[in-house]
């Protein structure tokens, strides 16, 4: 058990690469939640078209004829609805040569993530590829940059290796890493930061110029790929506060550059925003419901709260895994193997540290803004105004939050956990089964979902 103990990250690795690679072939082009403007932000700048028009973007039509050869409105929503393999044997090169403005609504984004499945799409047209087999190209980078990411931060980790390794063998996390979507790079890059400022607490010395590096570099990618966790930018307080009753001067100029530098990344980022793609996070969208919050300050936190009660049970299901466009859930006994599973196997973690209250304090008031900021984004940009019941928000917009958040109040000296840890091996085996009929569960979930 110490063997695997220690291999747990590179066990990860092999079933995630390929949990993942079964999912990249069994489901459907673009039936990933937003894989469809993905894939075509990509395909936009893999041909230099970078700036917006309002809410649109110029492609080449072969890329948009590709997306809607797929089905995509057709299926996607209608869990009776079925793929065709015929849509994939019988895909033939379109024939428009021209271009064509396409709805864009990641128009607000810089999204580093999209430059990647864009290197792909170039060098498949260098290559003279089918649009299909190049598509499949940027699954598989994704799949693996996200899975070399997360076995880098299962590796970093002090501790929550388990945590981790849980969180990202998650139906729902497997299927965005499988997927052509930037969540496939900030759930990795959200659990290295944690991992990595964790890591560093734990040092005796004071940071370094490459490891302040390093974490300016990390939490900068958050805000790039999605601006709306940029709270969790303040948990490298952490690490200038580890002696707060002694803090020195350096001490305190460290903590102001890191920070000032930080500010002036999304300071730069606004501005890039507005220089290179003629809109702001809010262009174009919907303002009346932010005047309507102003005079009715009540409003927002009450629909918060009435949200939260009607629809905790479908976050939590969402946050496991309702798959495709969020039509098809798994079925009842792989959801409770799941939940059963995902506490039982946290607790077997042997190695364990003990956070000051300070520290779980900055931790959980960081990712609790972070979840506002979610729910208050939906209620700005897709709620009706006034409406008491916020839509749009997804439990997989959690799955990067769960971490610090299980890290900051999860406790591994419970009786619990010490009861567990008695008869390691024999768990271990048990979840080892569980495991093998979770992915099976799933796989034939998601066969039954689009083929029979």
């Amino acid at each position: 058990m110490r063997l695997l103990d220690g291999k747990i990250e590179v066990i990860f690795l092999m079933i995630a690469f390929v949990w993942g690679l079964i999912t990249i072939f069994i489901v459907p082009p673009f039936q990933a939640p937003d894989e469809n403007v993905h894939y075509l932000r990509a395909a936009g700048i893999s041909e230099g078209s970078h700036i917006c028009k309002g809410d649109t973007l110029k492609v080449s039509t072969q890329y948009s004829d590709f997306v809607e050869n797929m089905d995509v409105s057709r299926i996607a929503h209608h869990p009776n609805e079925k793929f065709s393999f015929d849509l994939l044997l019988k895909q033939q090169p379109s024939n428009n040569t021209g271009t064509t403005m396409v709805d864009m609504p990641l128009c607000y984004s810089l999204s580093l993530y999209h430059f990647i499945p864009a290197f792909f799409i170039f060098i498949g047209k260098l290559l003279n590829l089918e649009l299909l087999h190049s598509f499949y190209l940027c699954r598989i980078a994704s799949l693996l940059l996200a899975v070399i990411l997360t076995t880098l931060s299962i590796k970093t980790a002090p501790f929550g290796k388990y945590l981790i390794f849980a969180l990202s063998l998650l139906p729902m996390t497997i299927y965005q890493y499988s997927s052509v979507s930037y969540d496939a790079l900030l759930i990795p890059i959200i659990f290295l930061s944690i991992s990595y400022t964790l890591s560093l607490y734990y040092k005796d010395s004071s940071l370094n110029l490459k490891e302040f590096s390093y974490l300016l570099v990390l939490y900068s990618l958050v805000s790039i790929i999605k601006p709306g966790y940029n709270f969790l930018l303040f948990i490298p307080l952490i690490l200038f506060l580890r002696n707060y009753s002694t803090i020195k001067y350096s001490e305190i100029r460290r903590l102001f550059g890191f920070f000032s530098l930080l500010l002036l990344f999304n300071i730069t980022l606004l501005y890039m925003q507005r220089l290179f793609l003629g809109t702001t996070v809010f262009a174009g969208r919907p303002t009346g419901q932010l005047g309507y919050i102003l005079t009715h300050p009540l409003t927002f936190p009450l629909a918060l709260i009435v949200t939260i009660s009607h629809k905790i049970g479908v976050y939590l299901l969402g946050f496991i895994g309702i798959l495709g466009w969020f039509d098809y859930p798994l079925s009842l006994w792989t959801y409770l193997l799941i939940i059963t599973g995902f506490l039982v196997f946290i607790n077997l973690e042997g190695i364990h540290f003990k956070l000051p209250t300070r520290v779980r304090l900055i931790i959980v008031i960081c990712s609790g803004l972070s979840s506002l900021a979610i729910f208050l984004a939906m209620y700005l940009l897709d709620t009706p105004i006034g409406n008491l019941l916020i839509t749009g928000v997804q439990g997989r917009y959690f799955i990067g939050l769960a971490l610090p958040l299980g890290l900051s109040l999860f406790s591994y000296t419970s009786k619990f956990s010490l009861l567990l840890r008695k008869h390691k091996g024999t768990m271990f085996s048990v979840l080892a089964l569980a495991l093998l009929f979770i992915i099976a569960g799933t796989i034939f979930t998601t066969f039954k979902r689009y083929y029979f």
